[in-house]
């Protein structure tokens, strides 16, 4: 069990580490705490205001954000919260209803992992396979050793354990699209199991597809989101044909 919390946190599981610990060593107070409040929300301190203020520090990008939440009086203030950010809140409170609102292609997805109908883990696995894929942070009043450790398996960049305030939540999406995960582990763990070409290879087509579908196919700003030269995304393209049939490139432009 020491090996799987250290996993998370070693592949950039941004969720909160007393909760980890709470959960995999057995009931505390704190676990009660977040598991016992009929409420997802807690009180917000009002020197915590700086956060919707610092907000266009990394939410200037976001355009949709998908919130997938059965308690309707939480899935409301999130989408007010959201509304403030300058984004458009869609709002599902079954996993059927979220997954048929992938279609809108949300940029950031903000999903309870107990929902009525099903798991969510249904919702977080039909919106990896988006391009662009969405940033992902679950919330939950309690999650298991095994789910945490499927949530840093599926890309998930944070959790957050109820009651939450909505600056912790935000704090939490700042932190997401500010940091970038922690891949030595991961990378680590591919030696002697993934030839070191085929790594590279993989690697490099999925950022371009990300960055392509990013760009809305611009190869002008595919280049400036991975930093490297119009003419290097340019020869990357032209190999294009190798993808595997499931993921194809978004469309581009020549610009």
């Amino acid at each position: 069990m020491q090996r799987e919390r250290e996993s998370l946190l070693s592949v950039g599981y941004l969720g909160c580490a007393e909760n980890l610990r709470s959960t995999a060593e057995g009931p505390t107070d704190v676990t009660r705490w977040n598991c016992g409040s009929r409420s997802g929300l807690r009180s917000t301190n009002p020197e915590d205001a700086r956060y919707t203020e610092r907000v266009t520090l990394c939410h200037g990008q976001l355009k949709r954000v998908l919130i997938v939440e059965d308690e309707v009086p939480l899935r409301s203030a999130i989408a007010r919260r959201v509304a403030d950010w300058g984004a458009r809140p869609l709002e599902a409170g079954t996993a059927r209803e979220a997954k048929a609102m992938l279609a809108a292609a949300p940029d950031l997805l903000i999903v309870d992992l107990h929902l009525p109908d099903e798991p969510a883990f249904s919702v977080i696995e039909a919106a990896a396979q988006l391009w662009p894929k969405p940033v992902c942070v679950a919330i939950s009043g309690c999650a298991s050793p095994e789910q945490a450790f499927r949530l840093a398996q599926l890309g998930v960049r944070a959790y957050i354990g109820k009651p939450f305030s909505l600056d912790e939540l935000q704090h939490a999406v700042e932190i997401a699209y500010r940091e970038a995960p922690q891949l030595e582990a991961l990378i680590a763990a591919c030696v002697g199991l993934v030839p070191l070409r085929e790594l590279q290879e993989h690697l490099r087509k999925v950022m371009v597809l990300q960055a392509l579908a990013l760009a809305e196919g611009s190869r002008s700003e595919t280049a400036r989101l991975l930093a490297v030269s119009r003419q290097a995304i340019q020869q990357m393209l032209r190999g294009r044909t190798t993808l595997p049939p499931n993921n194809p490139i978004p469309g581009s432009s020549s610009d």
